[in-house]
Order: C-alpha cells, then structure tokens, then sequence
C-alpha cells in the first residue's frame, strides 16, 4: 500500500497510482501554482508563484525596464545616422513586433548601435502602406530623399514583396530636453566673464557689458576652461575690430621695442610665482615692485597689455591678473 504523496488521503496499490494523480485535487493545485515551461516562454506568468501574475504577461510587469527603439548605423545609412546622434529624427517607420509594447505618449529611449542617445516622447502612431511614403517622411526621418528612405527599409528587412504590401507603423517622435552637463565650473564661469571684460576694457571698447549676449553665445557646455579661453579671445577681437574700426593690436609689435623685451622676462617670472603661491598677482603690487627695479609706469603697462593680448596672462577679476 502507498500514500498519495500530496496530502489527499488517498492510499491504494502501486500500480493505481498514475491513474489516481489525474484527479487528484492536491496535485492539481500544487500544478496549478506552478507553470509549465511553455507559460515561462510565453511570459504569462511571473515565476509561477504567484497567481496573480496569470492577469497579464511577465513584461507588463517589468516597469523598471526603460523601453526602447533601436537603430544602427548599417540601416540608417550615414547621413541619417548624423542627424540622429543630433536628434534631428523625429519619425520611424516600424513593424508591429518591433513596437507591440510601445503606445502614444510613451517616454522611451533611443539607441544606436546600442549606445544611449537620448530620450524621447511618442507623439503618434499610425498605419501607413509602404508605397505611399512621400519626400516628408524621408526628411523627418534624418534621410536627404524618398529614395535613401526606401534604401533604408530594404536594408531593415522590407525587402521580401514589393513595398506596396507592406503596411507598417509610421511611429512620430518628440526629442526630449535634457540638463547639460557643463565643463566649466560657475567659478571658472565668472572668470572668463572678468577676461572677456577686461580686454574689451584694455583695449578702450566703450560699456563693455552692453556685449553680454556676444559673451554668453560664445559658451559651450562641451568645452573646457581652456577651450573657452581661445574661443573668447577671437570674440573680443571680432568686437574690437567693429566697434573701433581697426585690427586688435598684436602683441608682438610692443616686444620690438627693446626697454620692453628687458622687462619681458622678470615680470613673467613673478606673475606665475605669485600666481602658484597665492592664486593671482594684484596690478598694484607688480607696478611697485618693478617701479623699485627701474621699470617706468608706461612701460610696466605696456607690457601686461601685451602679456594680456597674446593670453599670456587673464585678469580673474579687476586689478588682478593670473598666468593662463
């Protein structure tokens, strides 16, 4: 005699028990929890355990998985795949597969070759026949023509019947904003502000800060402090040479004359050891301290005018001045 091993009560020979599993009700609720290999393929079940989970598939409840379309380059082609990594493309044509999880309104984000470009919302999703594609479509999907569009479809796959029997999704994207990460610091931000002042002041530009927007236009969250230094420089001189009517003045000129050349050296040496030591070299302290070597007024202002224009040195801020 043997016992039904699921806890039903039953007890009988060997041999009855293959027939007695197919009603017995404990072994049809253990299997009941449990599911078959097929429902894990199919996803709609969790892991079995839980019977709530036969109310919807198992992708439905992976809400922390960020949904996605997917493009490559080899698809796209190389003009398309430029205005992408621009985020110029704001349409897709799809199949159904590739966007049976997606719905209007939907953030997703949006891959290249498997690497994040950036978000965007799901404007609209409509049916459209491939053959009736027109010159818009292709634009909007970052192509320069109907024929690259349609080049374009053949290489996804749309290639097997005439695209007059195609009828896919015409999936419309809005690109999302996204915060930029500066390269700068609002420090280093303050002190470009201070050079760009400075040398419109220097070089005898009327109201400096009435150019602020010329400043600002110049700033670019992808480059480095250094980077905006040059930048700046060729703003300050496209300015001097409108608003004064003459090339900005080059510092090369100045070194010709030589009482200037003496004082070249020595006063470089001691702005770049004030400015590891304590930061910065006040205007004050180097006209004092090269008056007491012999220098004149003049020339000690010519020659910081001249280290200022060639970027030699920047003033952070006003009566300052730093080795670039």
């Amino acid at each position: 005699m043997v016992k039904c091993p699921w806890g039903c009560g039953w007890e009988g020979e060997p041999k009855d028990y293959s027939e007695h599993l197919l009603t017995c009700p404990k072994a049809k609720e253990k299997a009941a929890k449990h599911p078959t290999l097929s429902e894990l393929f199919k996803g709609t079940v969790l892991n079995g355990y839980l019977e709530a989970a036969r109310v919807k598939p198992l992708t439905e409840f992976a809400e922390g998985i960020p949904k996605q379309l997917k493009f490559t380059e080899r698809v796209l082609g190389h003009k398309a795949t430029t205005n992408l990594r621009q985020k110029k493309v704001i349409q897709t044509i799809r199949s159904d597969k590739e966007i049976e999880h997606l719905k209007e309104r939907d953030l997703i984000e949006i891959t290249l070759d498997d690497k994040y470009v950036g978000k965007a919302n799901i404007t609209s999703i409509d049916k459209i026949r491939l053959s009736e594609l027109a010159h818009d479509d292709a634009i909007k999907g970052g192509f320069s023509n109907l024929a690259d569009l349609q080049g374009a479809l053949v290489r996804a796959g749309f290639r097997y019947k005439p695209l007059s029997e195609y009828v896919e999704n015409r999936v419309l994207l809005t690109w999302e904003k996204e915060l930029l990460v500066w390269k700068i610091t609002g420090e280093e931000s303050g002190k470009l502000a201070d050079f760009f002042l400075e040398k419109l002041r220097k070089a005898g530009v009327p109201l400096p800060s009435q150019y602020k927007d010329d400043f600002e236009k110049a700033l670019d969250p992808t480059k480095t402090y250094e980077e905006h230094l040059v930048i700046l420089e060729k703003v300050v001189d496209d300015i001097i040479k409108k608003v004064m009517g003459k090339e900005p003045e080059k510092s090369e000129e100045v070194w010709k004359e030589p009482t200037l050349k003496m004082w070249r050296q020595p006063i470089l040496e001691y702005v770049v050891e004030k400015t590891v030591k304590e930061g910065w070299a006040k205007e004050e302290d180097i006209y004092k301290e090269f008056k007491d070597r012999g220098a004149t007024e003049e020339e000690i202002k010519l020659v910081l005018r001249a280290f200022i224009i060639e970027g030699t040195f920047y003033s952070p801020r006003p009566g300052f001045l730093r080795k670039t």
